[in-house]
């Protein structure tokens, strides 16, 4: 079925955790819950914040049941009713939400980060350490720890694991991984949580080991600065869209990750290994 209907296009999809609906929002800031076998639409809740919001991401949490968008709210997923608010905090800028959907993660303009209960809306741990605004926020997927991406071109590894009160986090700045030029863009884990993936405005993609801290390669090629990143289920692929309009596919096994090193450490001069394979701005497919 066709998902019809949004106001300025649908800018934001998101799958519920078990599959069976879908969360878009719109350019004119609406949210709505769709039931994608039959196309009905199960609920709407219109943002009445209407200023910029970027690439704002819109998540489910507590196993579906409650969404979070463009706003301080926690809506309700089938009714679209406000079921608890976020205490004032700035212009959100990013948000992520924890494996088990039971933490909203927001990284702030000022350079915060803040956790709350998704439950209630209460904030029990805020973390300082970047120096502008976080761009991008992502947890582990054990949930123990996440990773933010700042315009101060830093990413930065959070300790949320343990609990030293009932309601409070003990959460630590683990890393700081430094080398990016310019803000990073986007932060993402892979699936076994032992390495993080960066992509920042200076074009460069970059893997890092996330128990060290060191960087373990820049991966060549990258012209442009990388505008989506997707990761293969396994860890093994990483596919990045750029802003020259070219789509690249990396592998990411051992091998691969020592080959790009390698090149990178013979200098500009050496052959730099290509990604596995790469789809120019000409040769794309028209319909899409």
């Amino acid at each position: 079925p066709t998902l019809g209907g949004h106001g300025n296009g649908a800018e934001r999809l998101a799958f519920s955790p078990d599959g069976t609906r879908i969360l878009t929002v719109s350019g004119d800031s609406v949210a709505t819950v769709w039931d994608p076998s039959t196309g009905h639409k199960i609920m709407a809740h219109a943002c009445r914040y209407k200023g910029h919001f970027g690439d704002l991401d819109a998540v489910f949490g507590l196993d579906g049941k409650c969404i979070v968008y463009r706003s301080a709210e926690m809506v309700d997923a089938a009714t679209g009713d406000i079921l608890s608010k976020l205490p004032p905090q700035g212009h959100v800028s990013c948000l992520a939400v924890s494996p088990d959907g039971s933490v909203l993660a927001t990284g702030v303009a000022s350079g915060n980060v803040y956790l709350a209960d998704f439950a209630t809306a209460n904030r029990f741990a805020q973390f300082t350490g970047h120096t502008n605004g976080v761009r991008t926020i992502a947890f582990s997927p054990d949930g123990s720890r996440l990773a933010t991406g700042s315009n101060d071109g830093t990413a930065r590894l959070w300790d949320v694991s343990g609990r030293n009160e009932p309601g409070l986090f003990r959460g630590e700045e683990r890393r700081v991984f430094r080398g990016h030029e310019s803000g990073v863009e986007v932060v993402k884990f892979t699936p076994d949580g032992r390495r993080i993936v960066t992509g920042a405005n200076d074009g460069t993609v970059r893997i890092w080991d996330a128990d060290q801290g060191h960087e373990l390669c820049v991966l060549p090629g990258q012209r442009d600065y990388p505008q989506a990143f997707a990761l293969s289920p396994d860890g093994m692929l990483l596919v990045t869209a750029a802003s020259d309009g070219t789509t690249r596919i990396w592998g990411l096994s051992n091998a691969a990750v020592t080959q790009a090193r390698a090149a990178a450490a013979a200098g500009p001069g050496a052959a730099a290994p290509r990604a596995s394979r790469e789809t120019p701005p000409d040769q794309r497919d028209p319909a899409g």
